[in-house]
């Protein structure tokens, strides 16, 4: 009887765990550009596909760099 409790136990503590680590699979896939190349001061959208939930007030932030490899935040 304590090897099928033993059991049981492990059980439910390996699906918690499965689902726990589930939790932090979140990516960002489908990203797209409205333009592909852009100029100073043009607008561009960013669009892009989440595989789960992501916590309320998370800010995703897109940037972009020259040819040159210089970055500069798009705001």
């Amino acid at each position: 009887m304590k090897g099928r409790i033993l059991y049981s136990y492990l059980t439910v503590l390996l699906c918690l765990i499965g689902l726990t680590n589930r939790g932090f699979a979140q990516t960002i896939t489908n990203v797209t550009f409205s333009k592909a190349t852009v100029c100073a001061g043009e607008g561009l959208t960013v669009t892009f596909t989440t595989s789960s939930s992501f916590a309320a007030g998370n800010i995703f932030t897109a940037y972009l760099s020259d040819v040159t490899g210089v970055l500069t935040q798009l705001s």
